[in-house]
């Protein structure tokens, strides 16, 4: 295991690949629990309607987004020097920060009730 003190920042990156884990679990979860976890978890009637006529489209979107939150993952744990050293990880952080800010300050992120 890597030395925390070797690796400035690491507590940041492991809550962030804990939270980018744990979102990419909650994507599969919704595959198996149907459209009123998709519903439940704002992924919007279409998409829950769809899946529950058994549609493989809101299947293969939700399974790429967990499989995208899960490199992030590893992006973040490599980061904190808890996995090996990935390819272009700089960049990689500093794009993936980027893009969850971004979500963060987007107005589809905010509730509309």
């Amino acid at each position: 295991m890597a030395d925390v003190a070797a690796h400035p920042g690491s507590s940041w990156l492991i809550a962030g690949a804990s939270l980018s884990i744990f979102a990419a679990l909650a994507h599969l979860a919704c595959i198996v629990g149907g459209p009123e976890w998709y519903r439940f978890f704002g992924a919007g009637e279409a998409m829950a309607r769809a899946a529950g006529r058994g549609e493989w489209m809101p299947t293969l979107v939700t399974l790429g987004i967990a499989a995208m939150l899960l490199v992030w993952g590893a992006y973040a744990l490599s980061g904190a020097g808890l996995l090996p050293r990935l390819p272009l990880l700089r960049t990689g952080l500093a794009v993936i920060a980027a893009i969850y800010i971004c979500c963060a300050r987007s107005p589809l992120s905010r509730s509309t009730s």
